[in-house]
């Protein structure tokens, strides 16, 4: 699909609520990504923005700036879900900036212990995030202790999905389900 086609279509429909994309290989320049991006910049009406496997036919592109641009506009962002996409983790940082983020779902995205500390340190300044999805990723008690220190500051969280990130330890898993358990409706699943 031509980045020029979506953002088009994106374009055109200005009470879209849902993005959603799997699967797709997006075919353009930069220039095409920097439209692409101001075609969703402070759109009035979308609420979940949901990629999953998404590619660039360009390797030297990343999707930084939708992301970035996503997070920072957006006024009424709920969810987002960002999984095996060209991004890297200064686009993830800017979550923080989306105070109606209620979802940040980052499943399978290769996220390492380095990545965690930013994701973590933007999150802990979001007052309305309550789900976090870190699941399948390649996170150790490092990057988890990050989590744990910004759970210190962000009381709305209520679950973090840590499964199949296999090397965190059980008493770093028993920290934050303890932390979330104590929470008014909080649950963990740290597995």
């Amino acid at each position: 699909m031509a980045v020029k086609d979506l953002t088009r279509m994106i374009e055109k429909a200005t009470d879209m609520n849902v993005l959603k994309l799997e699967s797709v290989v997006l075919d353009g320049t930069e220039d095409d990504i920097i439209s692409l991006s101001k075609a969703i910049r402070g759109h009035p009406y979308l609420e979940e923005f949901r990629w999953s496997d998404v590619t660039l036919t360009d390797l030297s592109l990343t999707l930084n700036q939708v992301v970035s641009m996503l997070f920072v506009t957006v006024p009424d962002l709920h969810v987002v879900q960002l999984e095996k996409l060209p991004i890297t983790t200064s686009a993830l940082a800017t979550a923080g900036y989306c105070t109606s983020l209620r979802q940040l779902l980052l499943p399978n995205s290769n996220l390492n212990d380095k990545d965690a500390t930013f994701i973590a340190d933007a999150i802990a300044k979001n007052p309305v995030l309550e789900v976090i999805d870190l699941s399948a990723n390649d996170l150790s008690d490092i990057g988890c202790v990050a989590f744990a220190n910004a759970l210190q500051k962000n009381t709305s969280i209520r679950e973090i999905k840590l499964g199949g990130n296999g090397n965190i330890s059980s008493a770093t898993k028993s920290q934050i389900e303890t932390t979330l358990r104590n929470r008014d409706g909080g649950s963990a699943q740290a597995a």
